[in-house]
C-alpha cells in the first residue's frame, strides 16, 4: 500500500479492532523488511507498505469486507501524508 508505510497502517487498522501482521508470522518483534518479498523482487518501498492478513475458517464474508472497507478508508487519509 505505498506510500503508506505497514506500521501506520497497522496502527490506524488496530484502532477498529483489525489486527494484521507487518512480516512473517514467525519474525514479530524483527522490525525490518520481510525477507520472503525481498526474495520475490518486491522493491524496498513496496515492501515497507505491506501488510500480513491471517485468515481461518471461521472469518465471516462480513468481516473480510468490513476489513477491505477500513483499509481503504485509511489508505485514502494516510496515503497524503508521505515521509521524505
Amino acid at each position: 500500500l505505498p506510500p503508506v508505510r505497514s506500521e501506520t497502517m497497522l496502527h490506524a487498522l488496530e484502532g477498529d479492532s483489525i489486527l494484521v501482521g507487518i512480516g512473517s508470522a514467525c519474525s514479530s518483534q524483527k522490525q525490518k523488511v520481510s525477507r520472503v518479498l525481498t526474495k520475490m523482487g518486491v522493491p524496498p518501498r513496496e515492501a515497507e507498505s505491506a501488510l500480513r492478513f491471517s485468515l481461518c475458517p471461521f472469518n465471516t464474508e462480513d468481516e473480510m469486507r468490513t476489513t477491505a472497507i477500513a483499509v481503504q478508508k485509511y489508505y485514502d487519509a494516510l496515503k497524503k501524508f508521505v515521509r521524505r
